[in-house]
């Protein structure tokens, strides 16, 4: 997704814009089931469906926030708002490398009720 991100703040041509959103939808729609399935294989079957509210209740505060501010930011530079998805993309990654060294997130494909 950032890889896509990224490409799109390089670009000159209005028209490539079309395609350069490709990878960033195909990397979201990814990882958006990948991450929901690691969620639900980790918690019992009567926590799914609040886990599954609380992950796009997140979703929706992202995407929420980045269109309320992407107009304001704009204001500073045009490829801004991209600018910022290229910092969140690298966030996660730095997050992901982080958290998943401790034991409780390794563990967490496998079955909560097992």
């Amino acid at each position: 997704m950032g890889i896509g991100i990224f490409a799109s703040v390089l670009n000159p041509i209005s028209w490539l814009s079309y395609a350069l959103i490709v990878p960033t939808t195909l990397g979201f729609s990814v990882m958006y089931p990948t991450m929901l399935s690691l969620l639900f294989s980790s918690v019992p079957p009567s926590e799914q469906g609040w886990s599954m509210g609380v992950v796009a209740a997140m979703c929706a505060l992202g995407s929420d926030t980045m269109t309320a501010l992407g107009g304001s930011i704009m204001t500073l530079n045009i490829d801004m708002p991209f600018i910022v998805g290229i910092g969140c993309c690298i966030t996660a990654l730095a997050l992901l490398a982080l958290l998943f060294r401790d034991p409780k997130m390794k563990c967490l494909g496998e079955r909560a009720d097992s």
